[in-house]
């Protein structure tokens, strides 16, 4: 699948509940983004180094998620840090280094991998149905919902739509080159992908209509809030409010 959680993990950030989890995230993310010092962003840096450990999730699971992430940071660096002259700036010879922008984008790179692992230790430990639930629970708009739980649902069924026609065009003996023949062999493959998307949709659709769906999600299982949560909901508040305090005032 392309959407792929850590929800089967039996740990102490799984037993939390799930709005709480999507709350802090939001909380956190928010003031991750606002911190620009570096010994607060150290201390953010390990914070969610800490609850990632404590999901019981390794660093090889989502590794191509953090090189991603980082790859893109990188043409930052290459290109950023050259493009201004300031008062700080450092002659290295064959370039101009301003180092303004090159700690610019050294923040941008902790806050990213920072809100990166919040988000994976505290929202993709939520299967998407839970998820979807948690969030109408907080009031979420309905219609928000509805299309993030088939966009991610979905999306992976026309990815295996893709991978069964490139597999076709493979074995019918398709090389790639910078020809025509290209072009109408991917502009064929695109449009094969949409018209079998279309039509899953529209059984998908007449299918939610004969069993009633009416906006609405329902599940067994029952929220609520328990005394670890609301310990965790004191140590979120403490630690946001001390960032907070030492980033303003």
């Amino acid at each position: 699948m392309i959407f792929s959680d850590f929800s089967d993990r039996n740990s102490m950030v799984h037993s939390l509940d799930p709005r709480t989890r999507i709350v802090s995230c939001f909380i956190f993310a928010c003031a991750v983004s606002q911190l620009s010092s570096f010994a607060a962003l150290a201390s953010a840096l390990l914070l969610s180094l800490v609850l990632f450990i404590f999901s019981k999730i390794t660093f090889r699971e989502v590794s191509g998620r953090l090189l991603a992430l980082n790859i893109f940071f990188l043409f930052f660096f290459l290109s950023l840090p050259f493009s201004g002259q300031g008062k700080d700036s450092v002659d290295i010879g064959w370039a101009i280094i301003d180092k303004e922008y090159f700690l610019n984008c050294c923040r941008a790179l902790i806050r990213g991998n920072i809100i990166l692992l919040l988000c994976i230790s505290l929202i993709n430990t939520v299967d998407i149905l839970t998820f979807a639930q948690a969030l109408s629970s907080i009031r979420f708009p309905s219609k928000l919902v509805h299309l993030m739980m088939f966009t991610i649902r979905y999306l992976d069924i026309v990815h295996c739509e893709y991978l069964q026609i490139k597999r076709a065009v493979i074995a019918r003996g398709f090389v790639p080159h910078m020809d025509m023949h290209t072009y109408r062999t991917i502009a064929g493959m695109a449009a094969s992908i949409m018209i079998k998307a279309l039509d899953r949709a529209e059984r998908v659709n007449a299918a939610m209509k004969c069993r009633c769906f009416d906006g609405k999600f329902y599940s067994v299982k029952k929220f609520a809030l328990r005394r670890g949560d609301l310990f965790y909901i004191s140590l979120s508040s403490l630690t946001v409010t001390i960032f907070i305090w030492g980033e303003f005032f």
